[in-house]
């Protein structure tokens, strides 16, 4: 099998436009959840989204746009930062070697409105003909693939939250088998409007929380109370290994494995034990042939709904025993909100940016906003209505000499992606015994080869919320908590810090600071396996 990394980032999203603006917007903790400007929305019951900041005429040109849908217009946005960060000239790439992948978990949602208008008041004759060709799902991958000439193989993916994992996976495969050397892939999504808002609302999925927008999204908190929508587009460029070495390629990660499923329980509920979610990330381990002890960290689906929050717990532990209390978890819809078919691809993104800066995106909360830096691996989870679950596992390539941490994955749970690093000058990785009956494993984990220099990752602190603000109701994975939210160890903390070895350290928005040598504290503080939700709740979208 070829291998696969990840080279280029182009995320386009309520808190960030490019691949630095969206980093430095996460370690600040910052929240682009606030009222819906883009139109009227005092008749909804929900009045609060996580708009995208972005002026498309400074990317595609007015007539261009007419003849565009939002979520087409965001994926060419993203796809143009993709490329520009991964230093790849389109015309000197052969076109029958790059393919394109981005899915969408809606389509042309505000086409489809505005021209619903138009035949209700004027009749079927004024219907625009770029109706269809606007509103479908394939149109973002089709765009890109016309826009720059590239005739790989183009394709889309419509598995509702889990669109942008499920993308990157498909996209993984395309290149590890041969069909293409280079693929864009990942998602996007502009499904805020008054019908998609509506809609949800009705389904009680929604937070509510209008007159406080930027503490609605609150994953795994006791007062969640729903998601809050967002817009944006998340492109990655995947690339052949040797293609991206011989051009001298930044090579952020190797994809090294994937693995998906679904519950098959309900049209929006997770499965109430996270069965789904569990099979996903046990395929792509099983994928990549490692253990799941070698997991760090996980980037959750965190929607914030109660029921879906819980089901994620459930997954975690199930894959992991003992130890998911060593497990680090951050969402980062807390700062974005829920992007719907893109989330699984920005998340991706700052998956990949943690691993490459040594910070893991904080868990924003009202007003504890918390990165910290991780060790190790990153993962992806996604899932929504109808219980898809992908799953991808990547490996962070790292060359800055560290003392001996596990050569860490990633995984998440409902739907997800999987992130993995190796330092330089250390042993490959032992591959995992063959299961009876298992095939035969489809990527390496070792790394043979001298990796690029940089910074590396580095020993994390949790971020999820402190004891009194965490649901004790969620299924209890540790027993204490850890969270620095300044260069000192934070009030809440009730770990034993030992003295800072020289070695450790955690790159912030405020500089370097030592961190204690030992591995992280368990994650989840007290509570029971019971959920004591206080209201039915939304569903788990």
């Amino acid at each position: 099998m070829r291998r696969v990394v990840v080279t280029g980032l182009g995320p386009l999203t309520p808190i960030g436009v490019g691949a630095e603006a969206y980093h430095r917007a996460q370690l600040e903790g910052k929240s682009g959840v606030r009222p819906i400007t883009r139109f009227d929305a005092s008749v909804l019951p929900v009045r609060i989204a996580a708009e995208v900041d972005v002026n498309p005429e400074d990317y595609l040109d007015k007539k261009e746009l007419r003849r565009l849908d939002r979520f087409v217009q965001y994926a060419l946005i993203a796809a143009e930062l993709a490329l520009k960060d991964a230093g790849l000239e389109p015309s000197a790439l052969d076109p029958e070697r790059v393919g394109t992948l981005v899915g969408t978990g809606i389509g042309g949602m505000e086409t489809w409105e505005a021209q619903s208008k138009v035949f209700l008041e004027r009749g079927p004759n004024r219907i625009s003909p770029f109706f269809i060709p606007m509103m479908i799902a394939n149109m973002a991958s089709a765009h890109i693939a016309m826009r720059y000439g590239f005739m790989g193989p183009s394709s889309t993916a419509v598995t509702a939250c889990a669109t942008g994992s499920d993308a990157i996976g498909q996209a993984f495969r395309m290149v590890q088998l041969g069909e293409a050397d280079v693929v864009l892939a990942g998602g996007t999504e502009a499904a805020i409007t008054p019908m998609a808002i509506g809609a949800f609302a009705v389904m009680r999925a929604l937070s509510t929380r209008n007159e406080e927008p930027t503490k609605a999204s609150r994953p795994f908190t006791l007062s969640r109370d729903g998601f809050v929508m967002g817009e944006g587009a998340g492109v990655l460029v995947l690339e052949e290994y040797e293609h991206a070495r011989r051009r001298g390629a930044r090579i952020y990660a190797e994809v090294v494995g994937f693995g998906r499923s679904a519950d098959a329980h309900h049209i929006t509920e997770p499965h109430p034990e996270g069965k789904g979610a569990a099979l996903a990330m046990r395929r792509a381990l099983r994928d990549a042939q490692v253990n799941p002890e070698a997991v760090g960290y996980i980037n959750a689906h965190g929607t914030s709904t109660p029921v879906g929050d819980r089901a994620e717990v459930l997954a975690i532990k199930e894959v992991f025993g003992a130890h998911a209390k060593r497990l680090m978890v951050s969402s980062t819809k807390s700062m974005i909100g829920h992007l719907l078919g893109a989330a699984g691809a920005v998340e991706a993104i700052a998956t990949v940016q943690a691993l490459h800066h040594g910070v893991i995106p904080p868990h924003h909360q009202p007003g504890r906003p918390r990165p910290g830096a991780g060790p190790g691996l990153r993962a992806r989870a996604q899932g929504g209505p109808g219980g898809v679950r992908p799953l991808q596992l990547l490996r962070l390539r790292r060359a800055e000499r560290r003392p001996p941490l596990p050569a860490g994955l990633g995984c998440s749970s409902p739907g997800s992606g999987f992130w993995n690093w190796r330092r330089k000058g250390s042993p490959p990785m032992p591959k995992r015994p063959r299961t009876p009956g298992a095939g035969a494993p489809r990527a390496r984990v070792g790394l043979p080869h001298p990796l690029p220099e940089g910074p590396g990752p580095h020993p994390a602190h949790h971020c999820l919320p402190p004891p009194g603000v965490q649901d004790p109701g969620l299924p209890q994975l540790g027993g204490d908590y850890y969270a620095p939210a300044s260069p000192t160890p934070s009030r809440w903390s009730r770990w034993p810090a030992p003295s800072p070895a020289p070695w450790a350290s955690t790159r912030t928005s405020r500089g370097h600071r030592p961190l204690p040598r030992p591995g992280p504290p368990p994650l989840w503080p007290h509570g029971g396996e019971g959920s004591k939700r206080a209201h039915a709740g939304p569903r788990g979208v």
